[in-house]
Formats: C-alpha cells, structure tokens, sequence
C-alpha cells in the first residue's frame, strides 16, 4: 500500500479498482469508499452498469441522474474505458498496477476471458488483493451458471422458510443476496488489507466469495433444523418458538401494523393490563407452551384494541410496558424517521453539482465523525482525463487519442 495521507480516514491512501456492477459490488466498494479509499470505478456507456438506468430520476431520465445508482456509488471517482477493446483492458491493467485491491462480480470467467487473467493481474500487480464475487462463486461445479437475487434466495432455502405455516414458501422483495455479500466482501477486504499491512500476505491474494454462501451463512438455523429437527424446517409466519405472544397488530388507518414479541411472563401480564382484557388470569399462562394455545384467540382480541390506536402511539403504550414493539414501516416512515435523524443515518449527498439528495450512510456512528467521506457520486466518465493523468500517468497526448476512442 501507499504511504497513508493525512486525512483522518481508516483507509486513507488504498486505492480500489473497481470493475464491479450491478449491486454487490458497489455496495461493497461504497462501504470502502465512505472509509476514504480511493474506489475508481470502470464503466463505459456502451454498457452502462443497469442501476444507472433504473427508475427513479433525479429530473430528466438520463445515466447520470438514477437515484438508486447514486445511493449505491457515492464516494467514488468514474473512469470510463472500453474493455472489449485491448486499449481498454491495457488501461484496466495499468489501473491495477498503481491499486492495491481489485474487485469484480462477473460471471465466473468472464473477467478473465476479457483480458484479465490471474497471470495478467499478476504482472501488473503482483501484490494486488483481488476478490471475484460470483453468484455460485468462481469454482465449483456450478459456477457458469447465471444466478441472480431472486433465484438464490430460492435457491438458499431462503424463499422456503419465509411465510407461513403450512403455506409454500413466500420468499421476500428485493435482492437481499446482494447487500448481504456485499457486507461480507467488505469485511473480508478489510481484513485482507490489515494482513497485508502486518506482512502476512505477500505476494497476490486472491479471493472467490459466493453469493449462495453469503446467503446460508446467514441462515443457519434453517441448516441445522433440517439436519436435526426436520419438522422445524419450514415457514413460522410471525410466530417463534421461545416467545408468545408474538406477531403484528393492527393500528388505526389504512395498511398499518405494529410488529411485537411478549418474551417473558411479566410481559405478558403487562400487556394484558394495558389491553385491559379480561379471562387471562389463569398462572397456567405462566409456560409458554399454555399461551401457545390461546394465541390466535389472544392476537384476535389484541387487534380490536389495537386497531383504535395509532401506530406511533401503540408502539410507544407497548415500549413503556417493556415490551419490544416497532412499526411496520412504509418507504415514506423512512425517509422521516427521527431515530435515524438522531443518529445522523440518512446523509445529504450532492448530486450533479447542484441538487442535494438523504441517502442511506453507514451502520454506525463513531467518536470521529469526520473519518467517514460522503462524496458525491460521480457522472460516467467524470473523473476520466484527471485519473489517466494524476494516477494512470499519460501523456496529454495519450489521453487525447484515449479520449477520441471513446467518442467513436
């Protein structure tokens, strides 16, 4: 690694390339570059990455003003190459050469078959950390095959224990296979670069992370219920087996629920008071298997107090009797919620110069809150003439004709 600057950041002088796209890997890279690593992403509007055209637009539809890219890309520089042309796979390489990692999620092969084999990388760079993340990884049996999201949520066991009894699978909305290995890369990146500080990992490291694991080692109980308890492999809806009552309630207005989860006796008396219900004073109700089987009764009850309360209140009435409550949220309570105001969770970012739009920031907070850089994200290509110049060191010259390619 390069001698660290002064900025304060955790990952000052690292430098990322990133030939990542999509959703893993620049939630990845984004994490990376909030710690103040230098993430130069390479993208070409011959095949731009997807999120820069989804829906919705900051203004006019147009590359450069998709929210869902901005959320994902902040804190990044774009350096635009084409590499289905050697120039452009030649400027990839030089790029890896004054990096110290190297991040991609094609398809197993793909990245190698464009020009950037291991033996290629190694020239470059023979102390480059790389990571490849693939949806079944980049060995094994099925790494050619193309996986998404959705299909490895299925294919986890994911969709199968989501929903409710006795029903087939649900599943959920959105990719969370992406998100969740993007967190893991993250982690493991970090940990790669710290070893390689302390001089445990010489040479080029190489890591093949799989979104299918990524996704079963969050789901462990699901693994393990199989191998002991098969009748337990399967959907709870909102119910567990240590806690009863739990579940969601119904609060005043259209669509608004309460999720909750009575997990002592004491609670359980306390709801009962604060409900004001009557037929529950029997000390049975003590175990949990005996509130069990008045549950769906106890829930039906609860819902016709519940539902003459609104939301806010109802979850406040059930966090002052200690018990743990929170509201179902929609998109728009999230945009407003004052936990996340107090914990300074949602950031302005500056979008083309001009407009400011709250993104999502960082999990946490820290006693140096100016060790986290929210940048803006970058137009495609904006960065281009200074990265070829400042860090790639091409000539005027060179970069004119590079430049002239990419309008062709």
């Amino acid at each position: 690694m390069r001698e660290m600057n002064q900025s304060g950041t955790a990952l000052a002088g690292v430098r990322i390339a990133d030939f990542s796209r999509i959703l893993v890997g620049p939630v990845c890279t984004r994490i990376l570059g909030t710690l103040g690593a230098d993430v130069i992403r390479v993208e070409w509007r011959g095949r731009p990455d997807q999120f820069r055209r989804f829906e919705p637009y900051l203004g006019e539809r147009g590359i450069d003003n998709a929210g869902q890219f901005h959320a994902l890309n902040y804190s990044k520089q774009s350096l635009e190459l084409d590499l289905t042309q050697p120039w452009g796979v030649q400027a990839g390489l030089d790029l890896i050469a004054r990096s110290d990692v190297v991040i991609e999620n094609f398809r197993a092969g793909q990245f190698a078959a464009m020009g950037f084999t291991p033996q290629a990388i190694a020239r470059a760079n023979p102390q480059a950390i790389c990571i490849g993340i693939g949806g079944l990884g980049q060995s094994g049996p099925e790494r050619a095959y193309v996986a998404y999201g959705n299909s490895l949520h299925a294919y986890s066991g994911l969709v199968a224990l989501t929903g409710y009894p006795d029903e087939e699978g649900r599943g959920i909305a959105g990719t969370w296979a992406d998100p969740v290995s993007g967190l893991f890369a993250a982690t493991v990146l970090l940990a790669a670069l710290e070893a390689r500080r302390r001089g445990w990992l010489p040479g080029l490291h190489t890591v093949d992370q799989s979104m299918l694991d990524c996704l079963l080692a969050t789901l462990p109980e699901g693994v393990i219920a199989a191998q002991l308890e098969p009748q337990h492999a399967k959907p709870a809806g909102n119910r567990s087996a240590l806690h009863t009552p739990q579940g969601v309630l119904p609060a005043h207005g259209e669509d608004r629920w309460v999720a909750f989860s009575v997990q002592s006796y004491a609670q359980f008396r306390r709801l009962i008071a604060l409900s004001e219900l009557g037929g529950y004073d029997d000390p049975a109700l003590f175990s949990v298997p005996a509130r069990r089987r008045i549950e769906e009764r106890l829930l039906a009850e609860l819902a016709c107090w519940s539902r003459e309360l609104e939301a806010s209140e109802l979850v406040c009435r059930l966090r002052e009797a200690g018990i743990a409550a929170g509201l179902v949220s929609h998109a728009g309570d999230l945009a407003t919620n004052a936990e996340f105001e107090a914990r300074g969770f949602m950031r302005p970012i500056r979008i083309n110069g001009e407009h400011e739009q709250r993104h999502p920031g960082v999990p946490w907070t820290s006693s140096h809150p100016d060790s986290l850089v929210f940048a803006p994200p970058p137009a495609l290509g904006e960065h281009s003439r200074a990265i070829m110049r400042d860090v790639l060191g091409y000539s005027e010259e060179q970069i004119g004709a590079l430049l002239a390619r990419l309008e062709e």
